[in-house]
């Protein structure tokens, strides 16, 4: 099978706690379902049944749990050479509201562009293997 890597991205890209994606392996398509609502498929039903049995028509894309975007943001602290923006980014991370603190500390330090080249890559590294485990051929 081969996938567009774009497709993959996006997909990854748009997984959260209750957004979730699949490969149809019939198809080749990647559906999208939120929590109970699988109308992004021809027959709803019986797509829910199968994701909900683990058949081996349809392959879980990594969801927002495999991907733990804190973690790169993590990672990426080790990427910047200012110490002191590093020590001001790691405290932002801390306790509630860590992620809305981290963009505008970003923001702020002017590591906007660093941090989502970071992302991007980072992304893009999870969907290539991904594909690689599953055997899914690449399209760029």
């Amino acid at each position: 099978m081969k996938l567009k890597l774009n497709d993959v991205l996006e997909a990854l890209e748009g997984a959260s706690d209750d957004t979730g994606y699949v490969l149809d392996m019939q198809t080749g398509e990647i559906h999208v379902f939120f929590d109970d609502d699988f109308d992004d498929f021809d027959d709803p039903e019986e797509a829910q049944e199968e994701i909900e049995e683990g058949s081996d028509r349809y392959l879980a894309l990594p969801d927002s749990f495999d991907i733990n975007e804190y973690e790169m943001m993590e990672h990426f602290l080790w990427t910047i050479t200012d110490e002191e923006a590093r020590h001001t980014l790691d405290v932002a991370m801390r306790g509630k509201g860590a992620f809305r603190r981290f963009r505008a500390k970003l923001h702020a330090l002017g590591l906007e562009e660093d941090w989502y080249d970071y992302r991007s890559k980072q992304y893009e590294r999870i969907a290539r293997d991904w594909c690689e485990v599953n055997h899914i051929e690449i399209e760029e």
